[in-house]
């Protein structure tokens, strides 16, 4: 027989291999007054302590955009409206894939704090806190090129 901690050891190993939640995710990059808004990921979030955008899964049959718009108001309890929301990226990673979208608020507010994330800000592009997420990571090039064109 088995013993638990063996079975522990295995289980921890076999989900630190499950690197996405379902077939595909969005997100969303808001930005206001030259600024984007972060949010440092929760020691409950994959890639824990690293600075990311909000997002999550896509749900079976549901629209990228309306994913991210979903996990953005999850996320960060925003209400508002983003304007001038724009589809800037696809991550792909075998059966996998990951929308980014950015978008504009009139106005710079505070996020609300939930299990996702431990805390908020607004950063300047010439200056990201790190560790930043490898999806940040990615888009940040992008992200720049978009609001200086």
């Amino acid at each position: 027989m088995l013993d638990k901690p063996y079975i522990r050891s295995i289980l921890k190993s076999k989900l630190s291999e499950v690197k996405y939640w379902g077939k595909a995710g969005a997100g969303i990059v808001v930005h206001s007054g030259g600024k984007i808004l972060l949010g440092r990921r929760s020691g409950k979030s994959n890639e824990p302590f690293t600075w990311s955008f909000p997002g999550g899964k896509v749900e079976p049959d549901e629209d990228t955009r309306k994913a991210a718009l979903r996990e953005f108001k999850e996320e960060t309890g925003y209400s508002g409206v983003i304007n001038s929301l724009k589809k800037i990226h696809v991550y792909k990673d075998r059966a996998f894939e990951y929308h980014t979208f950015l978008g504009h608020t009139d106005e710079q507010f505070d996020a609300e704090i939930t299990w996702e994330h431990d805390q908020f800000e607004w950063f300047d592009l010439r200056n990201l806190p790190e560790p930043l997420h490898f999806g940040l990571q990615i888009v940040k090039g992008k992200i720049r090129n978009e609001l200086h064109s």
